[in-house]
């Protein structure tokens, strides 16, 4: 036998949104508690409205309980990972990044924005009966090494390997068109 201690650099979090955003912070628009049980953006008009959880992860279990409202049912709602929130592009999307993105019509994708700016489709839209359009759905992301797994309310739709990032901050982001009324992204949780 022989003793041993497990360590890691980085602990994990449970973000339950119930009166505080510890540990969370805008990176683009403005993000709040809502009613003591929320996080909440009502986004920008034609950006990317994002916000960032503290601390670097490598490998991990990601997800979040989301929900998009307004008639903007095809802009995007994303979870962030291994991403880099201090270079962000003219939309301010952040580069050099993975995002995994869901739409109230139905459709996700998971795409790489490079560190020039550009994107690389994972995985392109995509309709998934997994998706509960105008409702609420769990997003989820384990990442191990280069393996990357992608579930919708419990539902594997996706899974690749991709390495080129390893490590980086994870977040949350909306994207809002031109013209759409009532929009808003709520976030029950995110651990």
């Amino acid at each position: 036998y022989k003793n041993f201690t497990v360590s890691s650099t980085t602990s994990g979090f449970n973000s339950t949104f119930n009166g505080s955003s510890t540990g969370w912070s805008a990176v683009y628009g403005s993000w709040s508690i809502h009613n003591s049980v929320y996080y909440k953006t009502l986004g920008v008009e034609n950006y990317w409205s994002s916000a960032k959880h503290t601390g670097t992860y490598g490998n991990f279990t990601y997800e979040a309980r989301l929900k998009r409202g307004g008639n903007d049912t095809y802009s995007s709602n994303t979870l962030i990972i291994r991403g880099k929130p201090t270079t962000l592009n003219a939309d301010k999307s952040w580069k050099s990044s993975y995002y995994f993105q869901y739409t109230n019509s139905g459709s996700f994708s998971v795409y790489r924005l490079n560190a020039d700016g550009t994107n690389t489709a994972l995985k392109s839209w995509t309709s998934s009966s997994a998706i509960v359009k105008n409702g609420w759905n769990t997003l989820k992301v384990v990442a191990n090494g280069s393996s990357l797994k992608f579930y919708i309310n419990g539902s594997l739709v996706w899974s690749g390997t991709n390495a080129t990032f390893s490590t980086g901050q994870v977040g949350l982001t909306m994207y809002r068109d031109t013209g759409t009324t009532g929009n808003h992204l709520y976030v029950d949780w995110a651990k």
